[in-house]
């Protein structure tokens, strides 16, 4: 279905996007779009398991990428750049 291409084209986009990310906030977002690609996937198979999963994943998604998010920013006061090649890494 439209779901179903949707969700892996977002899943193929945000992956390949965030590959050559050297700002590190750029890539916690790509890879955000790349995660809620399996979430839309999910939802677009339609069986209950598969909703509950997408839901389930959409809830620990939320939680966790704004912890990192909120991490990346005291990284960026402490340090002063966004950029991975400044930082070593």
């Amino acid at each position: 279905t439209v779901l179903m291409v949707l969700g892996t084209l977002s899943m193929v986009a945000g992956g390949l996007l965030a590959i050559g990310q050297n700002d590190f906030k750029r890539l916690l977002a790509y890879s955000s779009i790349s995660q809620i690609g399996y979430i839309v996937l999910a939802i677009g198979i339609g069986t209950p398991l598969a909703i509950l999963g997408g839901l389930f994943h959409l809830f620990n998604h939320a939680i966790f990428k704004s912890l990192l998010f909120l991490n990346s920013g005291a990284v960026e006061y402490a340090t002063g750049t966004r950029d991975l090649r400044k930082m070593g890494g």
